[in-house]
């Protein structure tokens, strides 16, 4: 059993590439394979979009693992 039970997945803030934000399909990609396990909880925050306020909160808030 893995010692990660709480997992949050992050696409840093500024990460702008010339006024285009990417989509993280990594991150997402990553996340869908890691929902499978029940015993994983398993949180997406795009910094990007939220802002690094947001980031911060989410880490205080959901407690990660990992």
């Amino acid at each position: 059993m893995s010692r990660f039970k709480r997992i949050l997945l992050i696409n840093p803030p500024r990460t702008h590439q010339g006024g285009y934000i990417s989509s993280p399909l990594g991150i997402l990609y990553l996340a869908s394979y890691l929902k499978q396990f029940k015993h994983i909880k398993v949180d997406v925050i795009n910094g990007s979009i939220e802002g690094e306020t947001a980031v911060r909160e989410k880490l205080k808030t959901f407690k990660p693992d990992l």
